[in-house]
């Protein structure tokens, strides 16, 4: 039951799987769905236990994130939008569905398996482009949408993939492994596997060349603390001597071309968002509403996500309740968690993850976790 767990796990990741007909990500939602089933039946075998009620606390704020939302449509005179709703009502599921996973499989044997998977997808596609100019594409034969890599000759490289390994792109490979990179150095001296699989999947966030691989990478280096400060410098410096030609064609030649960047789209945004905030109490205190699909805002073809988590949470949900979320998440990170989930929770706030995405709330749960060894109990995060 553990690999079919794990395996479900891994398939709830994988959102860029979205069939257009079914208006869905398919086999991340019906992943979820058996595993709850699963889990149901198992739990129903060893006996439901009951954990503390601090354990459902991210279900909470769901709902008082949908409670927010509703409030903030009196305001608006808006009807509710029912792909949103049905968005609210998945997560909540999916976080009591994490919660469940973790009485039956060990954190460290989820993130292991959850990066063998993703890790050896992204390379065989890294290295069979290196070595054979070939490209493959693991979305387009599931989905018909093709993955947007970049590849081709640039100079200092020669042959060059952005590689998104089960992704539709290389920055939401980026989302999806860092945070689980950056958790899973709280297992590095467990094993030489462990160490390999650690120092894989940075070099993977460097190679995919997508700005968010970059600086998460980055984070993950500057703040990894199992290894001499020295060798993290020569490593980074290392990183950026190979990064450094890609990063300025991107950054300084393109835009000098008169190519529209992603910080020119993003910064437009958040001025006309800044704008609009503060241009009314309601507009500050809900935001564009959670429980709508529009920003209410001029901006079209932006995805709203990508401005990332935090500023979209502000964004749609107000700046009073963003600002108190995030002094509740910055507590955790310096009071509670240990140096592992104060970095994976330091990049999940940076990163452009949607809240919504049935993958989201096993993040956060995971991040949570603690294991006690020895004392035969598993709890999340606690309070003392």
């Amino acid at each position: 039951m553990n690999l079919i767990l794990k395996l479900l796990f891994v398939g709830v990741s994988l959102q860029a799987y979205y069939f257009y007909s079914l208006k869905m990500p398919a086999i991340s939602v019906f992943s979820l769905f058996l595993m709850a089933a699963l889990l149901l039946a198992g739990s129903a075998q060893k006996g439901i236990a009951l954990i503390w009620t601090q354990s459902f606390a991210l279900a909470m704020v769901y709902v008082l994130l949908l409670f927010w939302a509703y409030t903030g449509l009196i305001y608006y005179q808006d009807a509710p939008d029912m792909k949103r709703l049905i968005g609210f009502i998945i997560v909540i599921l999916a976080c009591l569905i994490s919660l469940s996973l973790m009485r039956f499989v060990s954190l460290e044997d989820l993130l292991k398996f959850y990066l063998i998977i993703h890790l050896s997808f992204f390379m065989v596609q890294f290295l069979v482009y290196h070595t054979t100019g070939y490209d493959i594409d693991f979305l387009t034969p599931v989905t018909g949408e093709e993955q947007r890599m970049s590849t081709g000759d640039f100079g200092f490289y020669g042959r060059f993939i952005r590689a998104a390994g089960l992704f539709n792109e290389p920055g939401t490979y980026a989302i999806f492994v860092a945070p689980v990179v950056a958790l899973f150095q709280r297992y590095y001296a467990q094993s030489k596997s462990n160490k390999w699989l650690f120092w894989i999947g940075t070099f993977t966030l460097f190679a995919s060349f997508s700005t968010y691989g970059l600086i998460s990478g980055a984070i993950i280096l500057v703040l990894f603390d199992k290894v001499k400060k020295v060798y993290r410098v020569w490593i980074s410096v290392l990183f950026v001597s190979l990064l450094a030609p890609y990063l300025h064609f991107r950054y300084v030649q393109l835009p000098q071309h008169g190519e529209v960047t992603g910080i020119d789209l993003r910064g437009n945004f958040i001025g006309k968002s800044w704008e609009f905030l503060f241009s009314d109490f309601y507009k500050f205190s809900f935001g564009a509403d959670l429980m709508s699909l529009t920003s209410r805002i001029d901006v079209p073809g932006f995805a709203y996500n990508d401005i990332g988590l935090l500023y979209f949470l502000c964004h749609f949900a107000g700046v009073p309740l963003t600002l108190l979320l995030l002094v509740v998440l910055v507590y955790f990170m310096f009071v509670k968690f240990d140096r592992a989930s104060s970095v994976s929770l330091l990049i999940i706030l940076l990163s452009k993850h949607s809240i919504f995405a049935p993958f989201f709330p096993f993040f956060i749960t995971m991040i949570f976790w603690k294991e006690h060894y020895g004392e035969g109990k598993k709890i999340i995060c606690d309070a003392t």
